[in-house]
């Protein structure tokens, strides 16, 4: 596929672009007219009168209780709100979709670079904008959208700088590095994956880098590290200091103890003792996290849709797995992005012990999924 303009790249998937964003929109407009959110609960609503009430607040009382720390979320919103004059749940909900029509674009633009089939994008880009569980946390005010977006970015970044070295993209890398860790603590492991990820791929495998672009490297690593080190209560991470098993233990149990009508994974609690009964636990968490529930717990349609979102799920997986292995030569940046991506998941299995949230915690990586399995299918990187 020739090398397209930006306006020739949108029009080729107007109709799936603009089916998508109607979606969204029909999604909003349902929530206002029926005055209540059936897709995501109060956890949404929530959010937003936190975010209006601190709206009300000066910005030294957000930067005072280092809301941009604990919940980056209700740092910038409340800031988006003062600016903006109208602060209704709708109109934040559109920020949403302007949040997926960007990683929209990322994705088009990744799928040009690398020679994707126009065949192949159709496919691809249907499921990235009709997946049940991205429409909807994309259609409502929810921190998930931010989190997707940047996931997103940051595989643009990264793999823009494993076709050119440029140190504006490294920055910006960086940058988007630092700022996720800021909307979800569980994204400091996915940051410093890539990190040790460019520093294997960009650094020590590549002979040609520039001493210059080397030490930037180095440097805005050894501060990333040194910075997390030292604000390790203040990012939330107390939870480690007795190790990673009752890390992962406290996670784990999380509120559902006491929180019967909720979907769960298992009988609470969850007793973690040490290492080897982590490794034990961690195929089972792992399981549940990718295939409950089973049909036999199927109970609402929400229950339903994590089932099929499930199904489909392996079955991209397993697809990505099998081309990498066949071209696994041809196939380093596939193999990286769907080594994140696997990266990413893993984390949250370990932390995630009921398939609702499991569902909200699936949505953030589907991007990187389908741009995992998009590279697979590359002309460019298979020929």
């Amino acid at each position: 596929m020739k090398n397209l303009s930006f306006y020739n790249l949108i029009s080729s998937f107007k109709f799936i672009f603009i089916a998508a964003i109607f979606l969204r929109v029909a999604i909003i407009a349902f929530n206002y007219f029926s005055d209540s959110n059936s897709f995501i609960g109060p956890d949404s609503y929530g959010l937003f009168h936190a975010a209006i009430m601190l709206s009300r607040e000066d910005i030294s009382f957000l930067i005072k209780n280092k809301y941009y720390l604990e919940n980056f979320y209700l740092f910038i919103m409340p800031l988006f709100l003062k600016i903006i004059p109208i602060k209704s749940y709708s109109a934040l909900s559109l920020i949403g979709i302007i949040l997926w029509i960007l990683s929209f674009i990322i994705i088009l633009k990744i799928f040009n670079n690398f020679k994707v089939e126009k065949k192949h994008q159709i496919i691809l880009l249907s499921f990235f904008s009709f997946w049940p569980s991205n429409v909807i946390f994309t259609a409502t005010v929810s921190r998930e959208a931010f989190q997707f977006f940047m996931l997103n970015l940051i595989i643009y970044l990264l793999l823009n700088l494993s076709k050119k070295l440029k140190i504006s993209d490294l920055l910006f890398l960086l940058f988007a590095l630092v700022i996720i860790t800021f909307f979800h603590k569980a994204f400091f492991f996915t940051s410093l994956i890539v990190l040790s990820i460019i520093f294997f791929f960009y650094f020590f495998n590549q002979k040609k880098i520039e001493i210059n672009f080397k030490f930037i490297i180095f440097i805005s690593t050894f501060i990333f590290i040194i910075f997390s080190i030292f604000n390790y209560t203040k990012f939330g991470y107390q939870q480690f200091i007795y190790g990673l098993p009752k890390a992962v233990e406290t996670y784990q149990n999380g509120l559902l103890i006491s929180s019967e009508s909720r979907a769960n994974f298992r009988e609470y609690p969850v007793n973690i003792a040490n290492y080897y009964e982590l490794i034990f636990y961690g195929f089972t968490f792992i399981k549940d996290y990718f295939l409950r529930p089973n049909i036999s717990e199927v109970i609402k349609i929400s229950d339903l849709l994590s089932f099929f979102e499930n199904i489909i799920r392996i079955f991209i997986i397993s697809i990505i797995t099998i081309n990498i292995l066949r071209y696994f030569k041809k196939n380093k940046s596939s193999f990286m992005i769907f080594l994140i991506y696997l990266f990413i998941e893993f984390v949250w299995a370990l932390g995630t012990s009921n398939w609702g949230t499991a569902m909200r915690h699936h949505s953030v990586a589907n991007g990187i999924l389908i741009i995992a399995l998009g590279l697979t299918l590359s002309r460019k990187i298979n020929e």
